[in-house]
């Protein structure tokens, strides 16, 4: 990214953030009484001046919250597995000017100028409410793939060749949540179809944790680039990975931070939560300023906040076991680095999503493996115990010696990716097990 880039980037995230601001104390109770103490706000290098937001503080004032009373164009929502469930609005004047803002980037795209548009295929879900409309340049064409009919017609719609005026003839991207997309392909794979024979050449993931290996095996089976959109239901905007392994870098309509989950003080460089923003009129009935999302994120260029500030992805907070010393997070047990070794080892137990789309085998593609991770504090808020329980396909005494394998492959692994863990374990500072069980016995895991 240029310098040129950098300062349009910044000059436009200042703008908008300044505008956010008085949006918000106009027009919301929570936020004014939130930002009273603030006369003068000098945008981008004022930011960290403001408090940070939580879900739970939404759900508890959500009508003074809101920016706008009327009936909101979509009602979209949180999942609710994180934590209570939170109803999010967009009012028709955002809906407007998002589809007006979108049109005029679609108008001015490159793949405009050439002979046809690009055919999409878009796998729908309704896991997080009404979607935002956002115009492209793509034709667009939508299937579901949660029973078997709607695989088959998703199939049928990947076959067929189309002769829409100015379009591709053939379907040449597939856009949805990581779970559709495996879904589709286990299907197909059960049904001895490969995927790479169709016109596919990119596979659009949103929403999820994907680990690189499944990015990887997804993009060799469709002979595919796989491309990855970190994103949440409570912010407009978000980051793309353009390939597998690769840094995430973020939509300019979003301003990214990195915070110490125990100081809440800036994190300029390694492990931190990640805060988000998101800027009006993008989001003009609910707009969320450094709102904390829970996920743990690592600084690969850049500073937390510049225009180049780019990530890697470390997993759910809840889910792992970190430390804060000296102000620096410490991680022991990242999420991510777990479900990775234990993603890589067919030994582990899963449990299957979609009943009757595929073989339950198939299935498994789109499923949830069987783990947990108990962590344990001393009085002084040190971690003293960490306990993995593995569920596995057969009993561990059937096969000691590969289950003694495993146990030990999980331990390097982890070692490898966290020397402060294996330091503490090795001067008995840190009680550290890996236990074996059949698959029965410990629960499906979620990387929510």
């Amino acid at each position: 990214m240029s310098d040129g880039q950098c300062s349009s980037i910044s000059n436009f995230r200042d703008a908008l953030l300044r505008d956010t601001f008085r949006w918000c104390v106009e027009h919301s109770a929570f936020y004014r009484r939130r930002f009273s103490a603030i006369s003068q706000f000098g945008g981008l290098c004022d930011l960290q001046r403001l408090p940070i937001l939580r879900r739970d503080e939404i759900v508890a004032e959500h009508s003074d919250f809101l920016c706008d009373a009327g009936p909101p164009a979509y009602v979209q929502y949180t999942t609710g597995t994180t934590g209570t469930f939170l109803p999010l609005f967009r009012s028709y004047a955002e809906a407007a000017f998002i589809s007006e803002f979108y049109n005029a980037r679609a108008m001015e795209n490159p793949a405009l100028t050439r002979s046809k548009r690009p055919l999409h295929l878009t796998l729908t879900s309704a896991y997080h409410g009404a979607g935002t409309p956002i115009p492209g340049v793509a034709y667009v064409l939508s299937a579901g793939v949660y029973d078997r009919t709607q695989a088959v017609q998703a199939r049928n719609l990947l076959e067929s060749t189309y002769r829409f005026p100015g379009v591709e003839e053939r379907v040449s991207a597939i856009v949805g949540g990581d779970i559709l997309i495996r879904a589709l392909t286990a299907f197909l794979m059960d049904e001895g179809i490969d995927p790479s024979c169709f016109s596919v050449k990119t596979l659009i993931l949103t929403g999820g944790y994907t680990s690189a290996r499944t990015k990887l095996l997804l993009g060799g089976l469709w002979n595919a680039t796989v491309i990855d959109r970190y994103s949440l239901p409570e912010i407009f905007g978000g980051a793309v990975q353009a390939y597998p392994g690769g840094p995430w870098v973020f939509d300019v309509e979003t301003i990214p931070e990195l915070i110490n989950p125990e100081t809440l003080e800036p994190v300029a460089a390694g492990i931190g939560v990640l805060v988000l923003t998101s800027l009006f009129p993008f989001s003009q009935m609910m707009p969320m300023v450094r709102y904390y999302t829970g996920d743990l994120a690592e600084i690969v260029a850049g500073t937390s906040a510049s225009d180049d500030f780019a990530m890697r992805l470390l997993g759910r907070e809840r889910r792992s076991a970190i430390e804060t010393r000296c102000g620096t997070v410490s991680p022991l047990v990242l999420s991510a680095d777990l479900h990775d070794v234990l993603e890589s080892l067919p030994d582990v137990a899963a449990t299957p999503r979609f009943a009757g789309l595929a073989s339950d085998a198939a299935m498994e593609f789109a499923g949830k493996l069987h783990y947990s991770l108990d962590v344990h504090k001393d009085g002084h808020g040190l971690i003293d115990k960490i306990r993995i329980d593995v569920g596995l396909r057969y009993a561990p005494w059937l096969h000691k010696e590969r289950a003694d394998l495993i146990a030990t492959q999980i331990r390097d692994t982890l070692y490898g990716k966290s020397p402060r863990l294996r330091a503490r374990v090795l001067t008995d500072e840190l009680e550290f097990t890996v236990n074996l069980l059949h698959g029965d016995r410990v629960a499906p895991f979620s990387m929510k």
